[in-house]
């Protein structure tokens, strides 16, 4: 419990990992997922998992809820076509593609009631 988190780099470097409890976490420029955290319960830790791999033409943003219990993933790839130009804004264009999953949307694990 000591331990909240563990991360490699800052958002934003080539390479950014965070693993253990997410906090404000997002994908991409935040249109799909923004400021998630996964830290809802206090009593139910979580081991979230955030990976950012920035190879300057080409890149990943990846974020994922639980490993041991997968509710929320997602990714974003995206291809800088024009970064050799070296052009201020020309050469940060991205051409990105991003998709986020709520598995469990209600938080909803367990059948509570039927009806007959």
């Amino acid at each position: 419990r000591s331990i909240l988190y563990a991360r490699w780099g800052y958002k934003g470097d080539p390479f950014y990992m965070r693993v253990g409890s997410l906090t404000a976490a997002p994908i991409g420029h935040g249109f799909i997922m923004w400021q998630y955290s996964n830290e809802a319960e206090y009593d139910k830790r979580r081991f979230g998992v955030v990976l950012d791999l920035d190879l300057d033409h080409v890149g990943i943003e990846t974020g994922l809820s639980d490993v041991g219990n997968v509710d929320l993933f997602g990714g974003r790839l995206y291809v800088r076509p024009l970064f050799s130009l070296d052009i201020p804004v020309l050469s940060n264009l991205e051409l990105a593609g991003s998709a986020v999953a709520d598995l469990n949307p209600d938080n909803n694990k367990t059948l509570l009631y039927t009806c007959k």
